[in-house]
């Protein structure tokens, strides 16, 4: 019986062992999550900033900062995860498209992806991008209302067939 109470607590235990929180993770490491998971803390994190910024659900996501010496650009954590599920997003289009008619935001993810952008025809309004060099930059965009934006990738995502496979 001693020994069925202590596996059952060692399983609790390890069934309750964290997820890392987006603010523990280095730039680096939020490049190299799976996309499952920098889905869930971009989910996570965007929750977090909406509940302690606004009473009405509003807030604004932090594009990071320029490092006055070196001229650096280093994106907030919450914007290298946009980038790095935007690198993907056209491996993952129909979960996208799907979560983007429950939640406007996702069109941030959207519009990370250059290739995504390109083959929509969407001129892209992410404030952050990766560069093909690896570094980050940082835009001035006029962008639309989160709105305004899901209906527009609504549209465009809904005329391409959800079999169609897209070639890397």
């Amino acid at each position: 019986m001693k020994n069925v109470v202590a596996i059952v607590f060692l399983l609790a235990l390890l069934g309750c062992a964290e997820r890392p929180t987006l603010s523990a993770l280095s730039i680096r490491e939020i490049e190299q999550l799976p996309y499952d998971e920098a889905y869930r803390l971009w989910r996570q994190e965007k929750t977090s900033l909406a509940g302690r910024h606004s009473r009405d659900g509003g807030y604004s996501i932090p594009s990071g900062g320029t490092d006055l010496k070196t001229g650096t650009f280093t994106p907030s954590r919450i914007a290298a995860v946009e980038c790095r599920l935007g690198r993907e997003a056209h491996l993952h289009e129909r979960l996208l498209r799907d979560q983007l008619a429950k939640d406007a935001d996702v069109h941030r993810i959207l519009e990370a992806s250059p290739r995504l952008c390109e083959r929509c025809g969407i001129t892209s309004m992410a404030q952050v991008v990766l560069l093909p060099n690896g570094r980050y930059s940082l835009r001035s965009t006029d962008g639309w209302s989160p709105q305004a934006q899901q209906r527009l990738w609504l549209e465009v995502l809904n005329r391409t067939s959800p079999n169609k496979r897209i070639e890397p």
